[in-house]
């Protein structure tokens, strides 16, 4: 049945092919099959050149203070440097390493306070990314629009208000929809999350408690 039903595929396509009735002993039927096997190799290339692409363009935009570093602040109470939650740089590293693109996105405004960000990055072995930070009149929603990541990961702003203080909630809902959220306790790092980045884009992870 299976070898009749094949047949009869082929024979279909053929007519669709040359306009007309497709004899099998002719020169018309063999040149049908071959360009629907041809036709079919080339999209099965071309859907995993897709694959591949999607793949290496994975933009995931990781928020710093309290998801992947804790801030060391000074006698002033501005921060001069931070201490890594857990292993993040490892974890941020074996994403890199699939192809993904990491961006970071810190709380802090100030210049010396956006560098010790930047230094602690650097001086702990996290990939390299660009450091996002909001300008005069922007909230984090309005940096993570221009970025348009397709996974944002942070943690979930317990000691400041909650939802509140966090970033996806408040982008706008057309764009929230193109976004995956990846939601983990405050200050208790990113080591619990899946390895592979196809796990997260399945649908995220969240590590906070059932409400």
């Amino acid at each position: 049945m299976v070898i009749i039903a094949g047949f009869a595929i082929i024979h279909s396509y053929c007519q669709y092919l040359f306009l007309g009735p497709c004899n099998t002993l002719g020169s018309n039927f063999p040149l049908g099959l071959f360009l629907m096997i041809e036709g079919s190799v080339g999209l099965v290339v071309y859907r995993l050149r897709l694959l591949g692409t999607s793949r290496s363009r994975v933009k995931i935009l990781v928020f710093t203070e309290g998801t992947i570093i804790r801030e060391v602040r000074g006698r002033e109470g501005r921060m001069i440097g931070g201490k890594v939650l857990g292993d993040a740089p490892r974890k941020l590293r074996n994403w890199s390493s699939q192809g993904g693109q990491i961006e970071y996105l810190t709380s802090r405004r100030k210049p010396d306070e956006i560098q010790a960000v930047r230094r602690t990055l650097k001086e702990n072995r996290f990939p390299k990314g660009r450091l996002n930070y909001r300008s005069q009149g922007e909230d984090y929603k309005d940096v993570a629009e221009k970025i348009l990541p397709n996974i944002i990961v942070e943690d979930d702003g317990a000691g400041i208000g909650g939802e509140r203080g966090m970033t996806y909630p408040h982008i706008r809902p057309h764009i929230k929809q193109r976004i995956v959220s990846v939601v983990v306790r405050e200050f208790e790092g990113i080591d619990q999350l899946p390895d592979r980045v196809l796990s997260l884009l399945d649908g995220g992870y969240s590590s906070r408690p059932a409400s």
